[in-house]
């Protein structure tokens, strides 16, 4: 895949320049821009240069002196990618409770129960281990130190929430904490850590939720 890097100036849109660039070098380099603002149009294209999205991303960029570049980062919506209803992707988390793992806990967690909802519905797909995510499977939980992270594939792309519970050996509630997340598309997506802090439930949103794209 390819994406297309087109600027303009706002105060005279004939100038500008355009570049198409791999998607994995993460940015395009345009040189020797006219003073001024510009707008910057991203657009990722397929193999046969057909664009992937409805409408280009757009992000607004001033043009560096010599000596004094500058930067933009332009988000392309994940609503915007034509096709989106129908993308799957993978979900890597690791949990940590009050920043420990649950062994270490006071007393420790002994169980977790998991819930990602998609769509406002909780997904019907399991964790690498086999945990069912509908919130209805409490199992042993899973330590912060684990070589590989908990993971689950084939799950909706786009925004979601993931509801997790830990008790400890007598049943008993120690934490319960709703996030706003994110399952990026296929799978080389990033490993989020979830810290749950509290026994009381409410909603935090990660630090490292992905992005749209």
């Amino acid at each position: 895949m390819t994406v297309r890097v087109a600027v303009a100036q706002v105060d005279d849109p004939a100038i500008g320049q355009s570049m198409d660039v791999a998607c994995g070098q993460g940015q395009a380099s345009l040189l020797r821009l006219e003073p001024g603002m510009y707008n910057a149009f991203v657009t990722p294209l397929d193999a046969a240069g057909t664009p992937l999205v409805t409408v280009p991303a757009v992000g607004l960029l001033a043009a560096g002196a010599p000596g004094a570049n500058t930067e933009v980062t332009v988000n392309v919506p994940h609503t915007a990618w034509i096709g989106r209803d129908t993308f799957t992707g993978t979900f890597l988390f690791r949990l940590s409770w009050g920043g420990q793992s649950c062994e270490a806990t006071v007393p420790p967690v002994t169980t977790q129960t998991l819930e990602l909802r998609a769509n406002g519905l909780p997904v019907d797909k399991v964790t690498d281990k086999g945990q069912k995510l509908d919130g209805t499977d409490p199992r042993p939980c899973r330590v912060l130190t684990e070589q590989f992270a908990q993971f689950a594939e084939g799950l909706p792309y786009g925004p979601a929430t993931f509801h997790v519970i830990g008790k400890d050996m007598t049943g008993t509630v120690r934490f319960d904490r709703q996030f706003d997340t994110f399952v990026g598309v296929a799978k080389n997506n990033p490993t989020i850590t979830f810290d749950l802090v509290g026994p009381d439930a409410g909603v935090d949103a990660p630090l490292d939720a992905p992005p749209d794209a």
